[in-house]
């Protein structure tokens, strides 16, 4: 989606009279959109899979994927070996 048509979505939504109950049927949908693709992101990752994360310091770290959760991945740390719970979308392949 390209920032204009994210403009015209803002737009509209402010311009509008919307009403507490509508409002509330928007932030549905894009609680369910952000679920879909949180979803496809845990799908593309298989136990066993090297991945890297940025942590909160802004160091890079990698480590190898132990286990896959409904909204997170258990991923043991390859310097330490503790294991982290994180969300499929702080990974990416190593």
């Amino acid at each position: 989606m390209t920032n204009q048509t994210l403009s015209q979505i803002q737009q509209l939504i402010i311009a509008s009279n919307l009403t507490n109950e509508d409002l509330n049927e928007v932030i549905a949908a894009v609680k369910f959109a952000r679920t879909k693709l949180g979803q496809a992101q845990i799908r593309s990752f298989n136990v066993g899979d090297r991945v890297t994360w940025t942590e909160r310091n802004g160091s890079v770290s990698y480590g190898i994927i132990n286990k896959i959760n409904q909204k997170k991945l258990v991923v043991v740390d390859e310097r330490t070996s503790i294991h982290w719970r994180i969300p499929a979308n702080m990974l990416s392949g190593a």
